[in-house]
């Protein structure tokens, strides 16, 4: 079932990611206070932390009711949060204010913890990455092809990630 977001049009860049992943219940789009879909996604939001853990953990297919783990918070993520300890997703060893917004590092660092992946110690081709905590994330999301740098006007790359600043949901989405 294709979910239709008002606020996404097939002429938005996004729109071939963001179809398939709310398709698959990656994504749900935002509800009101009694859980009803409004049927915006909020492409130009940023997306929280608690968000981007339930879209990784539902893109590799983590049935978070199975997760063993304990979440007192009570929030509507606390059955992913569950699944925080079991998938070893590496920024929860601090205590992170779940609905701030994700960074673009903390979102790979999220995906490939919830997919399970082993990091190599690759070092990231950003001048704004060297010494960061994500940065072999960064290498590898960009060896990947997950991600690219900034480009400037005319599209060629700047050498930069802007590893702490926050992520778009369409960003996500693709």
């Amino acid at each position: 079932e294709t979910l239709n977001f008002k606020d996404v049009g097939n002429a938005d860049w996004f729109y071939r990611y963001v179809t398939p992943i709310a398709r698959w219940g990656i994504v749900t789009g935002y509800k009101d206070a009694r859980g009803k879909p409004t049927g915006a996604f909020g492409p130009g939001n940023t997306v929280t932390i608690a968000e981007i853990l339930k879209m990784a953990l539902k893109a590799a297919q983590v049935d978070e009711t199975r997760c063993t783990g304990t979440a007192t918070e009570n929030h509507w993520a606390k059955p992913f949060l569950a699944c925080v300890r079991e998938k070893k997703i590496r920024i929860f060893k601090t205590t992170p204010d779940i609905d701030r917004p994700a960074t673009r590092a903390e979102v790979l660092s999220i995906i490939f913890d919830a997919f399970g992946d082993k990091i190599p110690p690759l070092f990231a081709p950003f001048t704004d990455t060297e010494g960061h905590r994500f940065e072999p994330d960064i290498a590898f999301g960009t060896a990947l092809k997950m991600v690219s740098g900034d480009k400037d006007a005319g599209g060629r790359p700047t050498g930069s990630f802007r590893p702490n600043d926050p992520v778009k949901r369409s960003e996500v989405a693709k």
